[in-house]
């Protein structure tokens, strides 16, 4: 690299990610302070205050703990690399994957934007989730989402490899 700087000690679980998801594009992992409070404290995420976190999330896991830089780590994502965005790490940090750059780091500013919240929610001794109607709706949303996501993906990538149309009128 003509930077002459080294990859991150943890690509061994950016390169996991993208191996188990063909999906992801891009993995954010930072160590916000909020999140890896809850991390520290083995706290996921995981009642359904907001509809933000159902709907890109479902919730946010704790991994188990495992050493820094070693293939513990990228194991102790398996068991969420499929069914979640983001994770915490035990007492280390945060997670969060998605199609592009944008999109992970957006992930990963809503997972630290809800631990705030939900800090703010035990602080203030506790708080009142969705409707069990209203996540399933949230729910149905996601996949929704998720799909007219995929056709835009895929309909970019059929413009950037000249296989789309370019006529406004199509």
């Amino acid at each position: 690299d003509a930077s002459g700087r080294f990859p991150s000690s943890e690509v061994k679980m950016h390169l996991a990610v993208y191996r188990a998801r063909p999906d992801v594009r891009a993995v954010v992992h930072a160590h916000p302070v909020f999140a890896t409070a809850f991390a520290i404290c083995r706290h996921e995420l995981a009642e359904p205050y907001l509809p933000e976190l159902v709907l890109n999330f479902g919730k946010i896991p704790v991994t188990d703990f495992a050493m820094l830089s070693t293939d513990e780590v990228p194991k102790s994502l398996m068991p969420f690399v499929h069914d979640y965005n983001g994770v915490l790490l035990a007492n280390h940090g945060a997670v969060a994957w998605g199609g592009d750059v944008w999109a992970a780091f957006d992930l990963m500013e809503t997972i630290e934007h809800s631990a705030k919240i939900y800090k703010a929610v035990h602080d203030l001794g506790g708080g009142v989730p969705l409707a069990p109607q209203d996540v399933a709706h949230l729910e149905r949303l996601r996949t929704f989402y998720r799909q007219r996501a995929a056709r835009r993906d895929d309909a970019a990538s059929d413009n950037a490899n000249g296989n789309g149309t370019t006529d406004a009128n199509a």
